[in-house]
């Protein structure tokens, strides 16, 4: 029945004309109404038939050389490839999550990176590095005409800065209160005009020095309720008074600035001298750097307890280039899942297969999440050898998994051989498997070839 049913259609389908790649609507339109036509008349015969068998071959040739046409893939030139991975990228990342950030900085500098290797900077990369420099957090501060809010409790050195910019007695604004709200502004916004500029943080901020003694870290977050960092600051000079972490100033908010003031170190950052030490020094800060580290990760909780920042339990990915976690993460195995599900082209039986080499963490650890040669202080002593001085930039900072300051360190795109010279304590070298399974989502988070 099927095959004389087959045989009867055939002949009719065969009647209809070659579709040209370029045919007019008219002549598809009259195409298709007569495939419709035929394949009514083989249902009628046989209803449990299988339509796509009765589409004649021409028809898929057809459509597919015409795909093909609009497409070219194989004369794609790189740029057209990196724009075809990025655009594939963003599809699966929208066919699990529809509501995701399409357009987070992240995703931004990563595309920027990959293009510029291919092709001179584009406009938006011109127009990026022009205001980058123009940006004065100085004159923004003091253009806003939102009122300045104390987040955290000043100090009362810091408050003294302010009284002595200030028209009359701030005593009242040493709590969240409404009371002199005006005044706290206007003496805020002197202190501010009046300080020294000392780095730049790229289009997000600046670093300000108020005095020998404090200055004013300046930042847009990209959400205003992070205060990861201060909470840290806090949590330091409580429970380890005498690790070599800026002190606690104070928290500011004015307009969309967020402005954490903390003790100044004066001192320079270790990568524009690593490369000039001796072994002798070198090893002299490993062991100092070594030493706090192990102080640090005694500062524990038990898993089970939430991951991330203190009291707001943020929880960023650094490779996502700080994307946010939405939910709270209570466990070493969710804070992998979360890690693992940025990576879209990740066979999932391969990835059960690789987490079972991993070993579940049954404490969470105080971590700095960031360390690198950028946010490590030295200076000289009296004897002219360089030692360790404070680890800044406490943004990524937390409660995580014991092995996660060992996956985070930064050993590429240091100077010379600091990635020889690592404290055991934070060594890859402590969690060998977690580091290089790691490191595998890496290749797959940012789409490498491996």
């Amino acid at each position: 029945m099927a095959n004389n049913t087959l045989s009867e259609t055939i002949p009719l389908l065969a009647q209809l004309p070659t579709l040209a790649r370029d045919a007019d609507n008219n002549a598809v339109a009259t195409y298709n109404q007569q495939l419709i036509d035929n394949l009514k008349r083989q249902l009628e015969l046989q209803p449990s038939a299988n339509i796509l068998e009765l589409i004649p071959r021409v028809y898929h040739d057809h459509w597919s050389q015409k795909q093909e046409f609009k497409r070219p893939e194989k004369n794609l030139s790189k740029l057209g490839k990196l724009n075809e991975k990025t655009l594939s990228v963003l599809t699966k990342r929208f066919n699990t999550d529809p509501e995701f950030d399409m357009i987070t900085p992240g995703r931004y500098k990563l595309y920027s990176q990959e293009r510029s290797e291919l092709n001179p900077p584009s406009t938006f990369d011109a127009f990026l590095k022009k205001n980058a420099a123009n940006i004065n957090v100085q004159e923004e501060i003091e253009r806003s005409g939102e009122p300045a809010r104390v987040i955290y409790a000043l100090s009362p050195e810091l408050n003294e800065l302010l009284e002595q910019h200030a028209e009359r007695d701030l005593s009242c604004h040493k709590t969240n209160g409404t009371n002199g709200t005006n005044s706290l502004t206007n003496s805020f916004k002197k202190l501010i005009h009046t300080a020294q500029h000392i780095a730049q943080m790229g289009t997000r901020g600046a670093i300000l020095k108020l005095n020998n003694n404090i200055i004013a870290k300046v930042i847009k977050p990209r959400e205003s309720h992070d205060h990861a960092e201060y909470l840290s600051l806090l949590y330091l000079a409580t429970n380890l008074p005498d690790f070599p972490s800026p002190k606690p100033h104070g928290f500011i908010q004015i307009g969309k600035f967020q402005v954490l003031l903390m003790s100044y170190i004066p001192s320079t950052r270790l990568t524009e001298v690593w490369s000039h030490l001796s072994n002798e020094e070198k090893a002299g800060l490993r062991s100092q750097i070594g030493d706090n580290f192990a102080r640090l990760r005694r500062l524990q909780e038990p898993d089970g307890k939430p991951i991330g920042s203190l009291e707001q339990h943020i929880v960023k990915e650094r490779r996502r280039f700080e994307e946010w976690c939405p939910r709270k993460l209570n466990s070493v195995e969710e804070h992998e899942d979360w890690r693992w599900s940025f990576a879209p082209r990740a066979d999932p039986v391969f990835v059960q297969f690789l987490r079972g080499f991993l070993k579940r963490s049954s404490q969470h650890v105080f971590s700095h999440g960031d360390l690198s040669t950028e946010n490590i202080m030295v200076k000289e002593d009296s004897s002219s050898k360089w030692v360790l001085s404070g680890i800044i930039d406490w943004e990524h900072s937390g409660f995580y998994p014991e092995s996660f300051e060992c996956q985070t360190v930064a050993i590429e795109h240091q100077p010379g051989d600091w990635s020889m010279w690592l404290p055991d304590c934070i060594s890859p070298a402590k969690f060998p498997l977690e580091w290089l399974v790691n490191r595998y989502l890496t290749i797959l988070q940012l789409n490498l070839p491996h």
